[in-house]
């Protein structure tokens, strides 16, 4: 679309893509005199800035500072009236997300005869965001710098690797959860059958949905390699609630991709054995075939295991690479699937931990 367009205008958080919206692209763009803009729906969700009711209020107002900061000067939003039949009761909107495209209330719902508007906390945090923006905007471009966001570390995770627990920043390139984490050789056999008996699968990292959340159904993972192979097990336990129903929506993968690039493979198993692997770029995510690789699930009453076998030349690794592992598991009682990591990483390529071979 390059010379047929005058506006564009990604997703914040280029969701159907690499999770990391480049922002030198569009200044790039910017130079032959279009304009940039960007949006949001449903998606991105936390640690990136949205505009659900469940969210902080710093996740609305942020978004001036973000946009005079970038250049960004347009924001395209969906609706601001959609609300349901009870809209002081249930404000859920599209992708099970809470507030998308409703940022005025009835005022008939307090006052049958009131016909007007009124407007949310978040609309109202939306007038301070265009001020902050307005503000930022009048210095000079070099000095429009992101707000100070801290974050500190728990030294008490293992192994070999340091949790990053963080509050809400802005994700750059710049920014890494992780320095690079040494994977060491192993020399013995694995057999890839599900069953986790091999001396490899002896320490153990978690998936948790966000790095301060703790879940009384614990997934743990592993990984080793062998010079020509990555290895990885994990040992996924089921919802008490949902042992007697039907397992639906579940799966582990792992993400791989090589440390300076730009694409992202997804290597998935499911409870009843079936492998799939995405291939993550620019241009949205893809299944592909013909990759040489080994897996296997093991289920039994409450949990179930998972061994999978990837050379690093099907997908072109070498020594230095990043890595996360995730897990989609479903609570049936609630009806909602949640995504584990074993690193908070909002799953941006640029800021998936970085693992050296050893």
């Amino acid at each position: 679309m390059e010379g047929a367009v005058d506006i564009w205008c990604p997703n914040i958080g280029d969701f159907f893509g690499l999770k990391h919206l480049d922002t030198q692209v569009l200044a790039v763009q910017r130079k032959k005199g279009r304009e940039t803009w960007w949006y949001t729906m449903a998606w991105p969700r936390y640690p990136y800035p949205t505009w659900l009711l469940d969210d902080d209020a710093a996740a609305i107002r942020i978004y001036g500072w973000l946009m005079a900061q970038h250049g960004i000067t347009g924001f395209v939003y969906s609706m601001a009236h959609g609300w349901g039949p009870k809209p002081l009761e249930n404000l859920q909107s599209f992708g099970e997300t809470n507030g998308d495209g409703t940022l005025l209330y009835p005022a008939a719902a307090v006052d049958k005869d009131d016909l007007n508007p009124l407007p949310s906390i978040r609309l109202m945090l939306l007038r301070d965001a265009i001020e902050d923006y307005e503000l930022r905007r009048s210095l000079p471009f070099d000095y429009r710098v992101a707000p100070s966001l801290t974050y500190r570390a728990e030294s008490s995770f293992t192994p070999s690797a340091q949790w990053l627990f963080y509050d809400r920043r802005w994700l750059e390139t710049s920014l890494h959860f992780l320095l690079a984490q040494p994977l060491t050789t192993t020399s013995a056999h694995i057999t890839i059958d599900g069953h986790l008996t091999e001396t490899a699968w002896q320490k153990a990292f978690e998936l948790r949905r966000l790095p301060y959340e703790l879940t009384a159904e614990t997934t743990k993972a592993w990984i080793t390699h062998n010079g020509k192979n990555l290895f990885v097990a994990a040992r996924c336990p089921l919802m008490q609630r949902s042992l007697k129903t039907e397992v639906k929506g579940e799966w582990f993968g792992v993400d791989l991709a090589p440390y300076q690039s730009n694409l992202r493979y997804r290597f998935i198993v499911t409870p009843s054995g079936k492998g799939i692997i995405e291939k993550h770029t620019r241009e949205g995510h893809f299944r592909i075939e013909g990759v040489k690789w080994k897996y296997t699930a093991h289920a039994t009453r409450d949990f179930y295991n998972i061994e999978m076998q990837i050379p690093f030349t099907e997908v072109g690794l070498d020594s230095n690479f990043r890595f996360n592992a995730r897990r989609r598991f479903h609570d049936t009682q609630l009806d909602i699937h949640y995504l584990l990591h074993a690193f908070a990483d909002a799953e941006d390529v640029t800021l998936m931990p970085r693992i050296v071979l050893q």
